[in-house]
């Protein structure tokens, strides 16, 4: 199992981590009286922030939590593969598509906090597709 790392590769004089560990607490207090149980990430343009981020609070997340789940939706720019070194040959898209997969635990990255009992699954975007809108919008999803 691999070790999970600070992947946004920014030099700072405070702990970059703090500040997803403190957005990973807002969000949990934004709803006090249900349990989060999904988080999605979004933007309308490129370079936002949208992988940083989701990586980042999924990485402080499952040290809170045990276990997460990150999911690259990205099918047109996938780069959550890249930030953990893995490979963008199956996934999301693999599965959305009906490629007649048995959905096994190949398809998922597994990685440990290296500071906590918490592991962090990693499921690519897959590779590229033509039509990335509909399977998005599929009712498999």
């Amino acid at each position: 199992m691999k070790k999970v790392e600070n992947k946004s590769n920014k030099s700072q004089q405070f702990d970059e981590m703090e500040v997803y560990r403190h957005l990973r607490t807002n969000i949990e207090y934004s709803s006090v009286d249900k349990k989060i149980q999904v988080i999605n990430i979004t933007s309308s343009q490129p370079g936002e922030g949208k992988t940083t981020t989701s990586t980042n609070l999924a990485i402080v997340s499952s040290g809170q939590y045990g276990r997460v789940l990150l999911v690259d939706c990205d099918m047109r720019k996938p780069q959550v593969h890249k930030r953990f070194n893995i490979s963008n040959r199956f996934g999301l898209s693999n599965i959305l598509a009906g490629d007649n997969v048995n959905i096994s635990d190949s398809y998922f990255s597994k990685f440990k906090d290296k500071d906590t009992d918490g592991v962090l699954y990693v499921l690519p975007a897959g590779v590229k597709v033509p039509n990335p809108l509909e399977l998005l919008s599929s009712r498999k999803i």
